[in-house]
């Protein structure tokens, strides 16, 4: 006779042959290492009359030995925890990456302010451009900062999708990252496109 009981971290009610009793199993819903009591504890609850909801309103439960099977339940702590780990991950990436931009940023401004004198034109000549583009594009520092920023602001997407794969509740660190670091990526690699 199987043995009936209800798991003590999600409260769902789990079946098992009684050959299993008195040893660990996992929950097939949450996943927690449980004891197998030695004998059924689980009382089925009280039938209560309802009316029958819309085709649509009923929602798909997963049939227990289902090879698709999905937990009902939340993620679990540590999926939650590793979400929230790589999230902090992720926003540190991104702000190291608009860190880089910043330096490459105040480079440029330095110097185009060194070489108009404090005085730059209020506007450029295509010709003014272009030669101001070569000279920022070959600046190694400049150069620097630019592709060791897209590098982390790779990182750091990939981190917060990682992150949001791993529980996309609440994870507000993963989808921040993700944004900077998508906009970051967008505007830099964008950016030749529509300058060249």
């Amino acid at each position: 006779m199987p043995v009936q009981f209800e798991c003590s971290n999600c409260h769902q009610p789990i079946e098992v042959d009684d050959e299993y009793a008195g040893q660990s199993a996992a929950c097939p819903y949450c996943r927690a290492v449980l004891t197998v009591p030695m004998s059924s504890t689980f009382e089925a609850p009280v039938a209560v009359t309802a009316r029958p909801a819309a085709p649509s309103a009923i929602p798909s439960i997963p049939v227990e030995g289902d090879a698709e099977e999905q937990p009902i339940s939340a993620p679990s702590p540590v999926r939650t925890r590793n979400a929230r780990l790589l999230g902090n991950g992720a926003l540190a990436s991104a702000a190291i990456a608009m860190l880089l931009f910043a330096v490459a940023f105040a480079i440029g401004t330095a110097r185009i302010v060194q070489e108009y004198g404090g005085n730059p034109p209020v506007r450029f000549t295509e010709e003014e451009t272009r030669a101001l583009q070569e000279s920022l594009g070959q600046n190694p520092a400049i150069v620097t900062c630019m592709i060791g920023g897209a590098f982390v602001a790779v990182i750091g997407l990939i981190l917060a999708l990682i992150s949001l794969s791993q529980d996309a509740r609440g994870n507000w660190r993963a989808l921040v990252a993700g944004a900077v670091c998508g906009l970051f990526l967008l505007c830099n690699c964008g950016l030749p496109l529509v300058v060249g």
